[in-house]
């Protein structure tokens, strides 16, 4: 009977090593950048993380615009957009953000929209 009990506690060790080696390799990379909105007086603050990637951008439709290599932080939209949806993500080499889209001009009703697409991190497209 004592067996059986000595193979399954040899077994779980060699899987709780390969398990903690796998996972010191993986927090070795960087991670995905993340992307969030909340709104700031008549516009909007975005708040950016590069999560350590270099060559990274801010995208909004068809223009972009680079951000510092490693770069967290706040950046300030202003709220004289064009009427419309405005999809936004941070695309670095290594990955993307999740695509959020901001509603302008600021209203209640577009707000609660940016704020949904926001808090769902844009995964109903929205």
């Amino acid at each position: 009977m004592s067996t059986p009990r000595t193979v399954l506690v040899a077994l779980a060790s060699t899987i709780t090593v390969a398990g903690s080696v796998f996972t010191a390799g993986q927090s070795l990379a960087a991670g995905a950048p993340t992307l969030s909105i909340r709104t700031a007086g008549t516009g909007w603050l975005l708040h950016i993380n590069t999560s350590g990637n270099t060559g990274c951008g801010l995208i909004s439709g068809a223009s972009s615009s680079g951000i510092a290599a490693g770069w967290e932080g706040d950046y300030p939209v202003s709220g004289s957009l064009a009427p419309g949806q405005h999809r936004i993500q941070v695309v670095c080499p290594s990955g993307k953000s999740a695509k959020l889209t901001l509603f302008a001009p600021r209203s209640p009703i577009n707000d609660l929209r940016t704020q949904f697409s926001n808090s769902t991190q844009g995964m109903f497209g929205s």
